[in-house]
């Protein structure tokens, strides 16, 4: 598992400061020999650091196992929102990796991602000409997210994904990626 380090203060819609000595952005859970990583809007969820309020989960959390964590998490961090939802447009989430028991009786890399509702980049698209020809362009990127929801877990590699059979043939023979979001370039 990997993650950015950086940790960015938002004030009136711009970047006030960007921390990226203090805080853990990936953490381990001995317990169930798993690690976490986090991501968005995390101060919408508890108005403490983010990482020392997850290390206090993962010591004192009831779990025994990478699904029962994910569950756990998932319930702390709508308790910490009072249950209720953060408002459009401020997605957060946590990613939850380890290994974990499958159907057929064999550990296997297993990814949870909690988060409180799915989001990608939308572009206009536009026709334009190139070399005498004409080609679609895709221009000006934004946003899109779904309405908020509660925290959930989401099976995006683990025994519980509706096409878990494919997903243990990935692993046998590409590999398995995963990504937060869409990323493109930003004008300065």
């Amino acid at each position: 598992m990997a993650t950015d380090s950086a940790i960015s203060m938002f004030r009136n819609g711009r970047i006030e400061t960007v921390d990226q000595q203090q805080w853990k952005k990936l953490l381990k859970v001995d317990r169930i020999q798993a690690a976490i990583s986090y991501w968005g809007s995390i101060g919408y969820i508890t108005q403490d650091r983010f990482d020392q309020w997850l290390e206090r989960k993962i010591r004192d959390g009831d779990y025994g196992d990478l699904p029962s964590f994910a569950d756990y998490l998932a319930a702390e961090m709508n308790n910490a929102a009072r249950d209720k939802l953060i408002r459009t447009g401020q997605p957060a989430g946590v990613h939850v990796a380890g290994f974990h028991m499958w159907g057929d009786g064999v550990r296997r890399p297993t990814f949870y991602h909690i988060h409180n509702g799915h989001g990608h980049v939308r572009f206009q698209q536009q026709i334009a000409k190139a070399n005498e020809q004409q080609v679609l362009v895709e221009t000006n990127p934004h946003y899109e997210w779904e309405p908020r929801g509660m925290f959930a877990r989401n099976n995006d590699f683990a025994p519980e994904h509706p096409n878990h059979v494919e997903l243990i043939n990935i692993l046998n023979t590409t590999g398995y990626m995963t990504r937060n979001g869409d990323y493109v370039l930003a004008p300065v």
